[in-house]
């Protein structure tokens, strides 16, 4: 692999590939990984360096006008992305979030969720998993006890994974995957290198080149067979929309689409739990994130079934337990001493209060140093839920007249949260009350907003950083961008990735299906290659 700095290239540049991908995060890495080993000579642009910069960074801003949305955060313009801040939490779509249901307008996708059976397999690999271990049921049955415990229930319990990180807390997909791209021989990546335009043939049903630009104003051509645009939820949508503006012509079958149905996992703290007397420890031990000395970690919770979906009419969604050492408890005491809870207190005070619970301290210190998670006496234990939203053509990525340090114009969003995302909430958090209560932990104090079922108070359900949806793939361009190959339509050579194609969001964190809709797409590369 060739690892440069546009930024330091002259001017006359020009570069020339098979495919060339916009976007070094996670699908962009994947994209060049797998296209580079399968022969093709892939140019991967990234507009960040190696490091996060404020510059680069205000390429990000904008404005919002709905629902809240901090455009310049949960966004990384870098080499490896948002995976310099993800910490690894997998999950895949379940299978009834590819279907059109009739009380969801606008859902279903143009596959289906055997279509991603070996492309989920891969993308475990690619997220780190060696293997994924017991499967849930084990975990539950073996592991934790739980022996159909929720059975008829309108939840069951929910697991995620953590991929492992070794010592690090974050991923950086650009340490753990850079030293393979290097030795690549069909690779290059381009640093400092943002796309401002593409070229398109004159019958507008192909793309000839794209522009690149430094933040320093460097400019030159990027030539290639095929081009795959792979910059994130809001960044797709923002540049389709300016190459549109530029170039009306390409973008004519999907104009109406673009940046329609942006959508998130909108979540709040909806609960606080109050465990009966006696059952804090045991309700850690089985809705937490389980640490384990070796291999794959796991975070119980809890997740709507699939038949009070269907019978109530609710989206999907999910909520998971977080634990919160109460002031002044001997394990906060600790935390505060190692600088992790900004403590200002003299250190003796810090000392004293570790004196006052060290069997405790001892105990969750042994834990730890044996990998696993630590259990808190007695903590402040809180219930968030996370919720699919319903597609909406009038949330929408669009864009303001202020321009960016690049010469494009700046993302406007008007994020929509609607009726039945509260509701689904309202009633998911009722019904993991009642088992709770089942079950034998305690119960949920519903917060005082959504403690009716009336419509919850405005503004409690938050943004996650998880964009979607802003090119969605669709069966044709009057709903949606690219199709089930993520190809926009009427363009023969032009590719959208990531989660802004996703026409509808589950309840599950997005980065490893973005892995396996790459892994996907390269395999429609390799379909594509001349014989």
């Amino acid at each position: 692999m060739v690892l440069r700095d546009f930024s330091l290239s002259d001017n006359a540049d020009t570069f020339a590939a098979d495919i060339c991908v916009v976007g070094a995060g996670a699908a962009g890495i994947t994209l060049a990984r797998e296209l580079g080993d399968r022969g093709f000579d892939v140019i991967l642009l990234e507009g960040g360096d190696k490091g996060i910069s404020a510059s680069a960074q205000e390429l990000f801003t904008g404005e919002s006008v709905g629902a809240p949305i901090a455009l310049d955060e949960g966004r990384y313009r870098v080499y490896g992305g948002s995976t310099l801040r993800w910490r690894g939490r997998c999950a895949a779509l379940d299978p009834i979030d590819f279907e059109p249901r009739p009380w969801v307008p606008d859902s279903g996708w143009p596959l289906e969720a055997h279509d991603f059976g070996q492309h989920y397999r891969q993308a475990w690999e690619y997220c780190g998993f060696r293997d994924l271990g017991p499967s849930d049921a084990d975990v539950l049955r073996k592991r934790l006890k739980f022996n159909g415990d929720l059975d008829n229930s309108p939840i069951r319990p929910y697991i995620w994974r953590f991929a492992p990180t070794g010592r690090e807390i974050y991923q950086d997909w650009a340490k753990r995957f850079g030293p393979r791209l290097e030795k690549s021989r069909n690779v290059t990546v381009l640093l400092n290198a943002n796309a401002t335009a593409l070229v398109p043939s004159p019958s507008n049903n192909h793309v000839e080149a794209v522009e690149i630009s430094s933040r320093e104003g460097k400019r030159a051509q990027i030539r290639a067979r095929e081009f795959i645009f792979a910059c994130g939820g809001i960044e797709n949508a923002r540049l389709a929309l300016n190459f549109a503006e530029q170039t009306p012509g390409l973008f004519e079958s999907v104009s109406d689409a673009l940046g329609r149905y942006f959508m998130q996992h909108p979540k709040a703290v909806t609960a606080k739990v109050l465990p009966e007397d006696g059952q804090e420890i045991r309700l850690q031990r089985m809705f937490n994130i389980l640490l384990q000395p070796r291999g794959t970690q796991y975070e119980v919770g809890l997740a709507l079934s699939e038949k009070a979906q269907r019978d109530l009419r609710l989206m999907n969604c999910s909520g998971h337990f977080r634990y919160v050492e109460r002031p002044d408890s001997g394990w906060w005491h600790v935390k505060s001493l190692m600088g992790r809870k900004g403590a200002r207190s003299p250190a003796h005070v810090h000392f004293k209060g570790m004196l006052t619970d060290s069997k405790r301290i001892a105990s969750n210190a042994a834990r730890r140093l044996c990998g696993r998670h630590s259990l808190l006496p007695s903590p402040d234990a809180l219930f968030v839920a996370e919720v699919e939203q319903v597609p909406d053509r009038d949330s929408r990525v669009m864009l303001l007249d202020d321009r960016d340090g690049l010469g494009l114009r700046k993302a406007r969003i008007d994020w929509r949260i609607s009726e039945v995302e509260h509701r689904t909430v309202l009633s998911f958090t009722h019904f993991a009350d009642v088992a709770l209560r089942r079950l034998g932990f305690g119960r949920l104090q519903i917060d005082e907003g959504f403690s009716t079922r009336g419509t919850m108070a405005n503004g409690q359900l938050r943004e996650s950083y998880h964009h979607i949806g802003a090119t969605r793939m669709s069966e044709t361009g009057a709903t949606g961008v690219v199709d089930g190959n993520s190809a926009v339509h009427g363009v023969d050579n032009l590719y959208f990735t990531g989660s802004s194609v996703m026409p509808t969001g589950g309840h599950a964190n997005p980065t490893l299906t973005i892995v396996a809709l790459a892994l996907r797409l390269a395999d429609h590369m390799m379909q594509r290659q001349p014989a």
